[in-house]
């Protein structure tokens, strides 16, 4: 089971929201909310949790709840770092539409266009794929053999395999693993949706070949810095260990078993590590339209662009990475991930001008999945209260 294959989580993350907001008291105060927030961690066995609320392009309150290690009783903090698995592709989606910005990369060219190997679909070999399709899922690259190979998995570190290596022994006629009704789906790239996480990998590369630097260094010069976003990294080896929340399966009579540091072959798609405060820098620069305190990031047009529903007859939902949804007479943009022992969600709310992000250093395990997703939306309303509370001072 890949732990990133989170649609379906993701959907009902917000369906839980959207009733909670209607259904718990209000905790518009802060001290009413960090009350909460420890109860409903208590009731879903939630060792840990940070999270942001940004309000026009500031963060405007973090907070920090339990413990990032146990063992060592280590508290959260808003500094707290944790993997943030699929919500990362938000962040692998900025980067490209950067190299769009620059003009670097078209939307809709044929991905050969950047790849030193010609890649299509076998089932459909005389269709292009575009860099469109594989940031809204809908490219017919496959997850099915990843979620196969083990081997794609390492326990406690970063893969070894550069996208360079690993890419083509899955995508290529040639290689060990290849499977073409694996790697590959039936239909035609551009025809339906299917969430892909090798398709995020092969845009962080994409990245490297039109940039000539490699993934990581590309966001940590382009996005990170610029962010101030300086203790996130995709790999483990970049990062002070110390600093890191402790990754938790909650096990049976309220104890904690310990995950390693898992981490996947396609990081791109799920394996970035921050911070709340740092990630909340992120969402004020989505939030004011791709600038962050008078810089530029990203064009105006291009983070619009993302948060457009691209294909509404395929995928009625799904923008650039970031999924659109209706929410009380405007929108909320979200992405939801998980990891061992990690999840994730962020929501951004355009029409009201405020966002939140919130991590756990536990995840979706399925005897405890119910009721961590209620006690989840519990959380989550509350910080929306506090939210629209504080964009109403703002105003």
């Amino acid at each position: 089971m890949n732990p990133m294959k989170t649609r379906k989580t993701q959907l009902l993350a917000l369906a839980v929201l959207t009733l909670a907001a209607v259904a718990v008291p209000a905790a518009a105060q802060p001290k009413k909310l960090d009350k909460l927030v420890k109860r409903e961690m208590r009731k879903a066995g939630i060792p840990g949790l940070a999270a942001v609320i940004v309000v026009d392009g500031r963060t405007a309150w973090s907070g920090g709840y339990g413990w990032a290690n146990i063992e060592e009783e280590v508290p959260v903090t808003p500094d707290t770092v944790f993997k943030i698995g699929s919500v990362a592709k938000t962040v692998t989606a900025t980067a490209v539409m950067q190299l769009v910005d620059d003009g670097l990369i078209g939307l809709d060219a044929d991905i050969n266009d950047y790849l030193p190997f010609a890649l299509r679909n076998p089932h459909h070999p005389e269709i292009p794929i575009t860099a469109r399709q594989l940031l809204t899922h809908t490219s017919s690259v496959s997850d099915r053999l990843a979620d196969e190979l083990e081997e794609l998995l390492i326990s406690d570190g970063d893969y070894p395999l550069s996208l360079e290596e690993f890419l083509p022994l899955y995508l290529l006629e040639d290689s060990d693993y290849f499977d073409p009704d694996a790697s590959f789906h039936p239909w035609a790239p551009g025809e339906a949706f299917d969430y892909s996480n090798i398709g995020f990998a092969l845009l962080g590369y994409l990245v490297e070949r039109v940039s000539g630097t490699t993934f990581e260094t590309f966001t940590q010069e382009r996005l990170f810095r610029p962010l101030e976003m300086l203790e996130s990294s995709w790999f483990l080896a970049n990062l002070d260990r110390s600093h890191l929340a402790v990754p938790y399966l909650l096990k049976a009579r309220a104890r904690y078993q310990t995950f390693p540091f898992t981490s996947y072959a396609p990081y791109p798609s799920g394996m970035l590590q921050t911070s709340a405060r740092q990630f909340g820098n992120f969402i004020a620069m989505h939030l004011e339209s791709g600038r962050f305190e008078g810089t530029r990031i990203l064009r105006r047009s291009s983070a619009r662009e993302m948060w457009r529903v691209q294909s509404p007859e395929i995928a009625p939902t799904q923008g650039l990475a970031f999924l659109v949804e209706p929410f009380d007479g405007g929108h909320v943009v979200a992405h939801s991930g998980a990891w061992w022992g990690f999840s994730s969600d962020l929501f951004i709310f355009p029409e009201r001008g405020f966002g939140i992000a919130i991590f756990t250093n536990s995840d979706l395990y399925p005897p405890t999945k119910l009721r961590r997703l209620k006690a989840m939306g519990r959380i989550q309303a509350a910080l929306f209260d506090l939210a629209q509370s504080l964009a109403a001072t703002e105003d």
